[in-house]
């Protein structure tokens, strides 16, 4: 496996991601670390199978980030962007899980104190993870270790004379029992730089890939590649290490049915609900009344499967060009020719920014055609344009104890806790109520209301039976269902497979690894949601007399904001009565 780290000055600027990403594909290298990406706020994003994390802060300056290839990509258990300096990935592989940790610490503008702070927060980045795991930091240290053994630490083949924020990495290291690997290989002075200063005055090794000693001899060869270009004043140090890593199990994914086809053919929707009938009829014989919804579910899977095609896949449509890169390997050839190089790399700019600029218009006329036939595909191709960047799910988050977990098994184990604290009643055991358990019977026309009422394009719960599927079946469905809910409404008893939900959590904020900057939302059954909705109707019409009109909020049409425009106007109008008193009451209401 070849791991490398690379400050690549900026991946803000339009063609430069691509041009990264060509370099590691020719570089066959599995890891790359970036430094100095320059991107904001904290996200993972895939490109042709190619994952990168990373992690910025709020403005375009400094920046982290990891890539990965799609085969290395496949072990990736989780990450923890901790700030624009410091990012962490943790990889399944055996015996140990591996972390890698990119880094950018500061430069020599800033002061020791920066620098120590830097150092304090590696520190307890490493004491967040397992102490089994086998950690790698690689990045640009801004510091010189210089080619003077230093015990264990640091080998004779490095570059140059160490300086004093080399002593205080080559401190850090010895603290932590580390190894800077690419200084214990013999290689050309070529092959060792990692900086060349403006003018090419000054050649310095700044850029450093660290290990533990006890796995130091995993570390098969370690030197830097010259010839890689992306614009940048670094070149990347790569890295052969001999590691083992295991591909995780892929997660079952939704059936993702072409269900706008399902409303729009009505050959396709007859065909479907005959065979729902057909497949039901043929399970229903001989079986107890108790498994109509697994018979109904069965049918409805099955059916579906066999008529209803798969929703095709969107493309995304790249700005980027062949003409492009073939142009950016070309100016790569060049870097021994200044002149040469400045005028290719002025011909990619203005080509990058036409290619960019070509896309955005044939993006703008898609929206402007699909404007009214697919509002969801119109913000999606807004979005893309945008190139918002949303908050990343990393996997990782804290424990009770303050301890970043990244592994699943841990992190959901805390999320159980958490769901369960969330929804604890502390009201205690209520009072029992003498009043009739029996209600009548639903009736089909309510069943009809509900499947009606419900929005369509909603993710499926557990089940996997959207709304769409039920609302194809027509009028026997609504048999069919008002037959089952009124038997759960007598009995009491929901199917299990109805009754769980799945929790889907959102990030507030970038990099969020506490609950109070995530909120949850829950996927639930779709037929169990038509039950729900009957029963809160029925509530409302039971409830609705003894709400007061004056009551603003949980009331249809009757938000706070209401309330709060008509309050304004009210307290204008007496201000400019002054003779009118101002007398108000506010009762707040929570819901349980």
């Amino acid at each position: 496996m070849k791991i490398a780290t690379w400050n690549v000055r900026t991946l803000n600027q339009k063609g430069k991601f691509e041009n990264v990403k060509m370099e590691m594909t020719r570089m066959k290298v599995d890891i790359l670390g970036l430094a100095e990406v320059r991107w904001t706020g904290a996200d993972m994003i895939t490109s042709d199978g190619y994952k990168m994390v990373f992690s910025g802060g709020n403005l375009h300056e400094r920046g982290v980030g990891i890539m990965l290839t799609p085969n290395i990509a496949k072990s990736l258990k989780g990450f923890w962007p901790v700030s624009d300096k410091i990012i962490v990935t943790t990889l399944s592989s055996k015996p140990f899980d591996t972390s890698i940790i990119q880094v950018y610490a500061p430069t020599t503008d800033h002061d020791d104190t920066e620098v120590e702070a830097f150092y304090e927060e590696l520190d307890k980045t490493l004491q967040q993870l397992k102490s089994t795991n086998i950690k790698i930091i690689m990045g640009d240290f801004n510091a010189k270790v210089g080619a003077r053994r230093f015990g264990n630490t640091v080998g004779l083949h490095g570059l140059g004379e160490i300086n004093e924020r080399g002593e205080m990495l080559v401190g850090w290291c010895q603290e932590n029992d580390l190894v800077v690997a690419n200084t214990w290989f013999e290689n050309h002075p070529r092959r060792k730089w990692t900086w060349i200063s403006p003018g090419d005055k000054y050649r310095n090794q700044i850029d450093y890939v660290l290990i533990q000693s006890r796995f130091r001899n995993a570390v098969l060869s370690a030197k830097t590649m010259p010839g890689a270009d992306c614009g940048s004043d670094h070149n990347p140090v790569v890295c052969k290490v001999h590691a083992k890593l295991k591909a995780l199990k892929k997660p079952k994914h939704q059936m993702n049915y072409n269900l706008k086809a399902l409303n729009k053919d009505p050959d396709l929707r007859n065909k479907f609900t005959i065979e729902v009938q057909n497949k039901f009829e043929a399970l229903e014989a001989g079986t107890a009344e108790e498994r109509q919804w697994e018979i109904l579910k069965e049918s409805i899977e099955k059916a579906a499967e066999e008529n209803i095609p798969k929703q095709p896949k969107r493309e995304h449509k790249k700005w980027m060009k062949q003409s492009i890169l073939d142009k950016m390997a070309l100016r790569r050839k060049a870097k021994q020719y200044p002149s040469r190089y400045k005028s290719i790399d002025k011909e990619i700019k203005k080509m990058c920014n036409e290619a960019k600029e070509e896309w955005i218009n044939g993006q703008c006329k898609e929206i402007e055609d699909c404007k009214k036939a697919d509002n969801a595909y119109m913000h999606q191709k807004i979005n893309d344009i945008a190139s918002k960047k949303r908050t990343a799910q990393g996997g990782c988050i804290k424990s009770k104890d303050g301890k970043i977990l990244m592994e699943t098994s841990d992190i959901l184990e805390r999320w159980s806790e958490y769901i369960q604290e969330l929804f604890y009643d502390e009201r205690g055991q209520q009072p029992e109520t003498q009043m009739p358990i029996e209600g009548p019977p639903i009736l089909k026309a309510e069943v009809e209301k509900a499947i009606n009422d419900m929005k369509n394009g909603k993710a499926a719960g557990p089940d996997q039976i959207p709304i769409e599927l039920l609302q194809a079946l027509g009028n026997w469905g609504i048999d069919q269902l008002t037959k089952l809910l009124n038997r759960i409404y007598d009995k009491g008893n929901i199917p299990k497979d109805m009754s769980i939900s799945t929790f889907i959590t959102l990030q507030k904020k970038p990099g969020a690894a506490e609950f109070k900057n995530r909120r949850t939302i829950s996927l639930m059954s779709h037929t169990l949601k038509l039950l729900l909705r009957i029963l809160l109707t029925r509530i409302r019409s039971k409830i609705k007399p003894e709400i007061s009109e004056t009551q603003f909020g949980f009331v249809a049409n009757k938000g706070t904001t209401n309330a709060i425009f008509t309050m304004t106007m009210l307290v204008e109008r007496c201000i400019e009565t002054p003779e009118r008193p101002i007398s108000m009451l506010y009762w707040l209401l929570q819901s349980i």
